[in-house]
Protein backbone atom coordinates (compact mmCIF):
# COMPACT_ATOMS: atom_id res chain seq x y z
CA UNK A 1 0.00 0.00 0.00
CA UNK A 2 1.32 3.87 -0.74
CA UNK A 3 1.64 6.00 2.43
CA UNK A 4 1.73 9.12 0.78
CA UNK A 5 0.18 11.14 3.48
CA UNK A 6 2.74 9.52 6.05
CA UNK A 7 5.64 9.83 3.63
CA UNK A 8 4.80 11.81 0.57
CA UNK A 9 4.59 10.38 -2.75
CA UNK A 10 8.03 10.30 -3.72
CA UNK A 11 9.16 8.23 -0.53
CA UNK A 12 5.93 6.39 -0.21
CA UNK A 13 6.38 4.89 -4.33
CA UNK A 14 10.07 3.83 -3.92
CA UNK A 15 9.18 2.37 -0.72
CA UNK A 16 6.63 0.16 -2.02
CA UNK A 17 8.21 -0.59 -5.06
CA UNK A 18 11.15 -1.92 -2.87
CA UNK A 19 8.49 -3.95 -0.91
CA UNK A 20 6.87 -5.26 -3.73
CA UNK A 21 10.31 -6.47 -5.30
CA UNK A 22 13.20 -6.07 -3.38
CA UNK A 23 15.18 -7.09 -6.51
CA UNK A 24 14.40 -3.53 -8.07
CA UNK A 25 18.02 -1.69 -7.63
CA UNK A 26 17.48 1.44 -5.67
CA UNK A 27 19.92 3.21 -3.80
CA UNK A 28 19.88 3.42 -0.14
CA UNK A 29 17.53 5.55 1.08
CA UNK A 30 15.30 6.99 4.04
CA UNK A 31 11.72 8.59 4.08
CA UNK A 32 11.27 11.21 6.99
CA UNK A 33 7.51 11.15 7.59
CA UNK A 34 5.87 14.53 7.25
CA UNK A 35 5.94 16.64 10.09
CA UNK A 36 9.22 14.80 11.78
CA UNK A 37 12.67 15.91 12.58
CA UNK A 38 15.57 14.78 10.59
CA UNK A 39 17.73 15.08 13.92
CA UNK A 40 15.40 12.34 15.49
CA UNK A 41 16.45 9.69 12.77
CA UNK A 42 20.10 11.11 12.43
CA UNK A 43 21.76 7.68 12.38
CA UNK A 44 20.16 6.14 9.80
CA UNK A 45 20.54 9.63 7.59
CA UNK A 46 24.37 9.41 8.19
CA UNK A 47 24.84 5.46 7.32
CA UNK A 48 23.64 6.58 3.88
CA UNK A 49 27.05 7.60 2.77
CA UNK A 50 29.27 10.26 2.56
CA UNK A 51 27.36 12.41 0.41
CA UNK A 52 23.51 12.60 0.19
CA UNK A 53 20.53 13.96 -2.05
CA UNK A 54 17.90 15.85 0.00
CA UNK A 55 14.65 15.09 -1.90
CA UNK A 56 11.32 16.46 -1.58
CA UNK A 57 8.68 14.22 -0.91
CA UNK A 58 4.94 16.01 -0.77
CA UNK A 59 1.52 14.27 -0.32
CA UNK A 60 0.38 16.75 -3.10
CA UNK A 61 2.89 16.16 -5.76
CA UNK A 62 2.90 13.32 -8.24
CA UNK A 63 -1.05 13.03 -8.55
CA UNK A 64 -2.31 12.55 -11.93
CA UNK A 65 -2.40 15.58 -13.45
CA UNK A 66 -0.83 17.94 -10.30
CA UNK A 67 2.57 16.63 -10.41
CA UNK A 68 4.37 19.51 -9.14
CA UNK A 69 7.31 18.23 -10.98
CA UNK A 70 10.85 20.58 -11.16
CA UNK A 71 8.53 22.89 -8.58
CA UNK A 72 10.00 21.69 -5.40
CA UNK A 73 13.70 21.33 -4.34
CA UNK A 74 16.44 18.89 -4.63
CA UNK A 75 19.65 19.18 -2.89
CA UNK A 76 22.92 17.55 -2.98
CA UNK A 77 25.42 17.71 0.15
CA UNK A 78 28.10 16.34 2.06
CA UNK A 79 27.21 14.22 4.69
CA UNK A 80 29.70 15.90 7.51
CA UNK A 81 27.27 17.91 9.84
CA UNK A 82 24.35 18.65 11.51
CA UNK A 83 24.60 22.49 10.17
CA UNK A 84 25.30 21.10 6.57
CA UNK A 85 22.38 18.86 6.53
CA UNK A 86 20.00 21.50 8.46
CA UNK A 87 20.92 24.52 5.81
CA UNK A 88 19.76 21.53 2.78
CA UNK A 89 16.90 20.88 5.00
CA UNK A 90 15.85 23.81 4.64
CA UNK A 91 16.46 24.56 1.85
CA UNK A 92 14.18 22.02 0.50
CA UNK A 93 11.29 22.63 2.83
CA UNK A 94 11.23 26.14 1.98
CA UNK A 95 10.52 25.58 -1.56
CA UNK A 96 6.53 24.61 -0.44
CA UNK A 97 6.71 28.87 -0.07
CA UNK A 98 8.29 29.44 -3.03
CA UNK A 99 6.09 31.83 -6.03
CA UNK A 100 5.75 28.83 -8.57
CA UNK A 101 4.45 26.62 -5.96
CA UNK A 102 2.11 28.68 -4.81
CA UNK A 103 0.64 29.91 -7.92
CA UNK A 104 0.83 26.07 -9.58
CA UNK A 105 -1.42 25.40 -6.40
CA UNK A 106 -3.96 28.11 -6.90
CA UNK A 107 -3.99 26.69 -10.49
CA UNK A 108 -4.84 23.27 -9.88
CA UNK A 109 -6.84 24.58 -6.98
CA UNK A 110 -4.69 22.47 -4.40
CA UNK A 111 -6.89 23.33 -1.31
CA UNK A 112 -5.00 22.28 1.67
CA UNK A 113 -2.09 23.10 3.11
CA UNK A 114 1.03 22.21 1.41
CA UNK A 115 3.53 19.78 3.41
CA UNK A 116 6.31 17.88 2.57
CA UNK A 117 8.05 15.16 4.09
CA UNK A 118 11.61 14.04 2.64
CA UNK A 119 13.72 11.21 1.12
CA UNK A 120 17.13 11.11 2.15
CA UNK A 121 19.31 9.08 -0.64
CA UNK A 122 22.77 7.96 -1.25
CA UNK A 123 23.90 9.93 -3.71
CA UNK A 124 23.89 9.39 -7.06
CA UNK A 125 27.40 9.97 -9.60
CA UNK A 126 25.88 8.94 -12.65
CA UNK A 127 24.08 10.01 -15.40
CA UNK A 128 20.02 10.84 -14.92
CA UNK A 129 17.69 9.38 -17.53
CA UNK A 130 13.68 9.61 -17.89
CA UNK A 131 11.62 7.44 -19.76
CA UNK A 132 7.66 7.19 -19.99
CA UNK A 133 5.16 5.30 -22.37
CA UNK A 134 3.28 7.13 -24.85
CA UNK A 135 -0.17 7.16 -23.90
CA UNK A 136 -1.84 6.47 -27.06
CA UNK A 137 1.21 4.43 -28.81
CA UNK A 138 1.13 1.06 -25.95
CA UNK A 139 4.28 0.41 -28.21
CA UNK A 140 6.34 3.62 -27.84
CA UNK A 141 8.64 4.68 -24.90
CA UNK A 142 10.37 7.87 -25.12
CA UNK A 143 13.90 8.12 -23.81
CA UNK A 144 15.27 11.27 -22.53
CA UNK A 145 19.34 11.91 -21.07
CA UNK A 146 18.79 15.13 -18.49
CA UNK A 147 22.32 14.85 -16.76
CA UNK A 148 26.08 13.24 -16.88
CA UNK A 149 29.21 13.61 -18.26
CA UNK A 150 27.91 11.70 -21.53
CA UNK A 151 25.01 13.70 -21.82
CA UNK A 152 24.16 15.18 -25.12
CA UNK A 153 20.71 16.77 -24.14
CA UNK A 154 19.01 14.37 -26.69
CA UNK A 155 15.76 12.18 -26.79
CA UNK A 156 15.30 8.98 -27.88
CA UNK A 157 11.94 6.88 -29.18
CA UNK A 158 12.18 3.07 -28.91
CA UNK A 159 9.56 0.35 -29.74
CA UNK A 160 9.13 -2.26 -27.94
CA UNK A 161 7.67 -3.90 -31.38
CA UNK A 162 11.11 -3.80 -33.43
CA UNK A 163 13.60 -2.96 -30.57
CA UNK A 164 14.82 -0.24 -32.48
CA UNK A 165 16.01 3.26 -31.15
CA UNK A 166 15.31 6.71 -33.26
CA UNK A 167 16.24 10.12 -32.04
CA UNK A 168 13.57 12.70 -32.01
CA UNK A 169 15.72 15.60 -34.11
CA UNK A 170 16.46 13.11 -36.72
CA UNK A 171 14.04 9.70 -37.19
CA UNK A 172 15.90 8.70 -40.12
CA UNK A 173 18.67 8.06 -37.62
CA UNK A 174 18.85 5.10 -35.61
CA UNK A 175 20.70 4.11 -32.20
CA UNK A 176 21.85 1.14 -30.76
CA UNK A 177 20.32 1.03 -27.22
CA UNK A 178 23.58 -0.50 -25.73
CA UNK A 179 25.80 2.41 -27.21
CA UNK A 180 23.70 5.45 -25.38
CA UNK A 181 23.92 3.32 -21.94
CA UNK A 182 24.96 -0.63 -21.38
CA UNK A 183 22.12 0.14 -17.96
CA UNK A 184 19.33 0.79 -20.65
CA UNK A 185 17.90 -2.65 -21.67
CA UNK A 186 18.30 -3.04 -17.60
CA UNK A 187 16.19 0.23 -17.45
CA UNK A 188 13.70 -0.84 -19.71
CA UNK A 189 13.04 -4.69 -17.85
CA UNK A 190 12.80 -2.97 -14.99
CA UNK A 191 10.19 0.29 -15.92
CA UNK A 192 8.01 -3.27 -17.55
CA UNK A 193 7.94 -4.67 -14.05
CA UNK A 194 7.19 -1.57 -12.49
CA UNK A 195 4.32 -0.95 -14.75
CA UNK A 196 2.86 -4.75 -13.32
CA UNK A 197 2.61 -3.81 -9.90
CA UNK A 198 -0.44 -3.83 -8.59
CA UNK A 199 -0.48 0.10 -7.30
CA UNK A 200 0.10 1.09 -10.71
CA UNK A 201 -2.97 -0.78 -12.26
CA UNK A 202 -4.34 2.01 -13.14
CA UNK A 203 -5.31 4.51 -16.54
CA UNK A 204 -2.45 5.76 -16.53
CA UNK A 205 0.83 6.04 -18.12
CA UNK A 206 4.12 6.40 -16.19
CA UNK A 207 7.37 8.26 -15.97
CA UNK A 208 10.21 6.54 -14.42
CA UNK A 209 13.48 8.70 -13.70
CA UNK A 210 16.51 7.04 -13.30
CA UNK A 211 20.19 6.57 -13.10
CA UNK A 212 22.79 4.84 -14.76
CA UNK A 213 26.95 3.79 -14.27
CA UNK A 214 24.82 2.34 -11.72
CA UNK A 215 21.53 1.58 -12.35
CA UNK A 216 18.72 2.81 -9.89
CA UNK A 217 15.52 3.98 -9.91
CA UNK A 218 14.70 7.35 -8.79
CA UNK A 219 10.93 8.16 -9.61
CA UNK A 220 7.22 6.18 -10.70
CA UNK A 221 5.00 8.93 -11.12
CA UNK A 222 1.96 9.26 -13.33
CA UNK A 223 2.22 11.08 -16.69
CA UNK A 224 -0.97 10.75 -18.83
CA UNK A 225 -4.46 8.85 -19.34
CA UNK A 226 -3.98 5.89 -22.28
CA UNK A 227 -6.36 7.09 -24.83
CA UNK A 228 -7.21 5.66 -28.17
CA UNK A 229 -8.72 7.26 -31.24
CA UNK A 230 -11.64 6.22 -32.85
CA UNK A 231 -10.89 7.56 -35.87
CA UNK A 232 -7.31 8.21 -37.82
CA UNK A 233 -5.30 11.43 -38.26
CA UNK A 234 -3.72 12.33 -41.60
CA UNK A 235 -0.71 14.32 -41.30
CA UNK A 236 -0.46 17.56 -43.62
CA UNK A 237 3.16 16.31 -44.17
CA UNK A 238 5.25 13.14 -44.23
CA UNK A 239 7.27 12.66 -40.84
CA UNK A 240 11.15 12.80 -42.88
CA UNK A 241 14.05 14.25 -40.53
CA UNK A 242 11.67 15.35 -37.74
CA UNK A 243 9.82 13.21 -35.46
CA UNK A 244 6.82 15.35 -34.74
CA UNK A 245 4.13 13.93 -32.46
CA UNK A 246 1.35 14.88 -30.33
CA UNK A 247 0.08 14.43 -26.93
CA UNK A 248 -3.84 14.28 -26.79
CA UNK A 249 -6.94 13.62 -29.24
CA UNK A 250 -9.15 16.13 -30.47
CA UNK A 251 -12.97 14.91 -32.07
CA UNK A 252 -12.22 13.81 -35.77
CA UNK A 253 -13.61 17.30 -36.79
CA UNK A 254 -10.78 19.25 -34.63
CA UNK A 255 -11.19 21.93 -32.31
CA UNK A 256 -11.11 25.72 -33.38
CA UNK A 257 -9.08 27.89 -31.61
CA UNK A 258 -7.61 31.61 -31.27
CA UNK A 259 -4.08 31.97 -31.04
CA UNK A 260 -2.01 33.53 -27.90
CA UNK A 261 2.02 34.33 -29.22
CA UNK A 262 3.91 34.07 -25.61
CA UNK A 263 7.18 36.37 -26.63
CA UNK A 264 9.63 34.41 -24.56
CA UNK A 265 12.84 37.11 -25.14
CA UNK A 266 14.01 40.07 -26.94
CA UNK A 267 16.37 39.62 -29.56
CA UNK A 268 19.42 41.78 -30.07
CA UNK A 269 18.95 43.55 -26.67
CA UNK A 270 20.96 46.42 -27.41
CA UNK A 271 18.99 47.84 -29.83
CA UNK A 272 15.89 47.25 -28.02
CA UNK A 273 17.91 49.00 -25.20
CA UNK A 274 18.95 51.64 -27.72
CA UNK A 275 15.23 52.16 -28.53
CA UNK A 276 14.03 52.49 -25.16
CA UNK A 277 16.84 55.20 -23.97
CA UNK A 278 16.87 57.24 -26.95
CA UNK A 279 13.48 57.58 -28.02
CA UNK A 280 11.14 60.10 -27.36
CA UNK A 281 8.45 58.76 -24.98
CA UNK A 282 5.74 59.04 -26.96
CA UNK A 283 7.63 57.02 -29.84
CA UNK A 284 8.75 54.27 -27.74
CA UNK A 285 5.40 52.18 -27.85
CA UNK A 286 5.08 52.00 -31.89
CA UNK A 287 8.58 51.75 -32.37
CA UNK A 288 8.62 48.64 -29.71
CA UNK A 289 5.69 47.68 -31.97
CA UNK A 290 7.88 47.39 -34.99
CA UNK A 291 11.11 46.81 -34.02
CA UNK A 292 8.71 43.37 -31.74
CA UNK A 293 6.40 42.74 -34.86
CA UNK A 294 3.59 42.85 -32.69
CA UNK A 295 0.12 42.92 -34.22
CA UNK A 296 -2.68 45.08 -32.29
CA UNK A 297 -3.61 42.22 -29.87
CA UNK A 298 0.07 42.32 -29.01
CA UNK A 299 0.51 45.66 -28.36
CA UNK A 300 0.66 45.09 -24.38
CA UNK A 301 3.68 43.95 -24.91
CA UNK A 302 5.06 47.18 -26.26
CA UNK A 303 3.02 49.26 -23.45
CA UNK A 304 4.17 46.69 -20.28
CA UNK A 305 8.01 46.76 -21.58
CA UNK A 306 7.88 50.73 -21.82
CA UNK A 307 5.89 51.20 -18.61
CA UNK A 308 8.45 48.92 -16.51
CA UNK A 309 12.14 49.64 -17.85
CA UNK A 310 14.42 50.98 -15.33
CA UNK A 311 18.09 50.83 -17.03
CA UNK A 312 19.39 50.05 -13.68
CA UNK A 313 17.64 47.49 -12.91
CA UNK A 314 15.87 45.05 -15.58
CA UNK A 315 14.45 41.86 -16.63
CA UNK A 316 12.96 41.66 -19.79
CA UNK A 317 12.46 38.12 -19.29
CA UNK A 318 10.85 38.49 -16.12
CA UNK A 319 8.30 41.45 -17.16
CA UNK A 320 7.53 39.25 -20.42
CA UNK A 321 6.16 36.44 -17.95
CA UNK A 322 4.34 39.20 -16.07
CA UNK A 323 2.57 40.53 -19.12
CA UNK A 324 1.86 36.66 -20.75
CA UNK A 325 0.36 36.33 -16.90
CA UNK A 326 -1.83 39.21 -17.85
CA UNK A 327 -2.55 38.05 -21.04
CA UNK A 328 -3.37 34.84 -19.62
CA UNK A 329 -6.43 36.38 -17.51
CA UNK A 330 -7.66 37.27 -20.67
CA UNK A 331 -8.61 34.57 -22.70
CA UNK A 332 -10.71 31.40 -22.14
CA UNK A 333 -8.74 28.01 -21.14
CA UNK A 334 -11.00 26.00 -23.76
CA UNK A 335 -10.75 28.40 -26.35
CA UNK A 336 -6.97 29.07 -26.63
CA UNK A 337 -3.91 27.67 -28.35
CA UNK A 338 -0.89 29.29 -26.90
CA UNK A 339 2.43 29.19 -28.71
CA UNK A 340 6.20 29.23 -27.70
CA UNK A 341 9.22 30.23 -29.41
CA UNK A 342 11.11 27.77 -27.86
CA UNK A 343 10.20 24.13 -26.16
CA UNK A 344 11.52 25.01 -23.29
CA UNK A 345 9.23 28.30 -22.49
CA UNK A 346 11.41 29.20 -19.64
CA UNK A 347 12.79 27.01 -16.38
CA UNK A 348 9.60 26.91 -14.54
CA UNK A 349 7.22 26.49 -17.71
CA UNK A 350 4.63 28.11 -19.66
CA UNK A 351 2.18 26.45 -17.67
CA UNK A 352 2.68 28.66 -14.84
CA UNK A 353 2.32 31.84 -16.57
CA UNK A 354 -0.18 30.70 -19.14
CA UNK A 355 -2.63 27.86 -17.57
CA UNK A 356 -5.16 29.17 -19.69
CA UNK A 357 -5.37 27.21 -22.83
CA UNK A 358 -6.78 23.96 -24.17
CA UNK A 359 -3.44 23.49 -26.26
CA UNK A 360 0.61 24.12 -26.39
CA UNK A 361 1.89 24.57 -29.58
CA UNK A 362 6.02 25.28 -29.07
CA UNK A 363 8.37 25.89 -31.64
CA UNK A 364 8.92 22.72 -34.56
CA UNK A 365 12.72 23.48 -33.98
CA UNK A 366 13.97 20.67 -31.62
CA UNK A 367 12.28 18.58 -29.53
CA UNK A 368 15.72 18.12 -27.11
CA UNK A 369 14.79 17.88 -23.49
CA UNK A 370 10.85 17.44 -23.88
CA UNK A 371 10.94 14.98 -20.59
CA UNK A 372 12.86 17.90 -18.83
CA UNK A 373 10.28 19.28 -15.65
CA UNK A 374 8.52 22.19 -16.91
CA UNK A 375 8.09 20.08 -20.16
CA UNK A 376 6.94 17.49 -18.30
CA UNK A 377 3.93 19.21 -16.70
CA UNK A 378 3.00 21.17 -19.46
CA UNK A 379 2.47 17.86 -21.48
CA UNK A 380 -0.03 17.09 -18.06
CA UNK A 381 -1.53 20.27 -18.01
CA UNK A 382 -2.81 21.28 -21.59
CA UNK A 383 -5.02 19.13 -23.18
CA UNK A 384 -3.09 19.08 -26.75
CA UNK A 385 0.10 19.50 -27.09
CA UNK A 386 1.69 19.64 -30.13
CA UNK A 387 5.16 18.75 -29.91
CA UNK A 388 7.62 19.88 -33.19
CA UNK A 389 4.67 21.03 -34.73
CA UNK A 390 4.99 24.98 -34.77
CA UNK A 391 2.66 27.61 -35.27
CA UNK A 392 3.59 30.99 -37.38
CA UNK A 393 0.38 32.79 -35.97
CA UNK A 394 0.01 35.87 -34.26
CA UNK A 395 -2.05 36.23 -31.27
CA UNK A 396 -5.66 36.63 -32.05
CA UNK A 397 -5.11 34.47 -35.07
CA UNK A 398 -7.89 31.65 -35.44
CA UNK A 399 -6.30 27.88 -35.92
CA UNK A 400 -7.74 24.62 -36.18
CA UNK A 401 -6.14 21.68 -34.00
CA UNK A 402 -6.66 17.45 -35.66
CA UNK A 403 -4.83 15.29 -33.45
CA UNK A 404 -5.60 11.33 -32.86
CA UNK A 405 -2.68 11.00 -30.45
CA UNK A 406 -0.20 9.64 -33.11
CA UNK A 407 -0.63 12.31 -36.17
CA UNK A 408 -1.93 15.85 -36.23
CA UNK A 409 -2.28 18.98 -38.05
CA UNK A 410 -2.93 22.63 -37.78
CA UNK A 411 -5.34 24.47 -40.45
CA UNK A 412 -6.12 28.18 -40.99
CA UNK A 413 -9.43 28.36 -38.63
Amino acid sequence: MLEIQRYGAKGAVLKYIQEADPSIPILPFFNLAVGTSWRDHEDKITSLGDKLMVRSSSPQEDCPKVSFAGIFSTQYCYNNSTSTIDWNVNSVIRSLQNKNAQRYAQIHKVQEPLTMGLLFQKYHPGSKWSMLRHPHQEKVIFLSHLLGEECKGLDYVYREDTKEVHTLDNFQRKEELTNLSSDLPLALETYARIEKLPEFQTSYTYQMEFGTLPFSVFQFRPFRKKETASWKCVPDKPRMENYSFPFGITPEEGIELKVVRAIQQIQEYQRFKNIMEQNRSKDKIKTIIRFLGLNPEERIYAERLVQGYNPEEYSPTLQLDQILQELNEIYSEENTAVTTGNLHYNPKGIDIDFPNAKAWIPSKDGNHGFLAHGTFRAIQHYDISLMGYGCKKRTGGRIRIFSDGINARIEPG
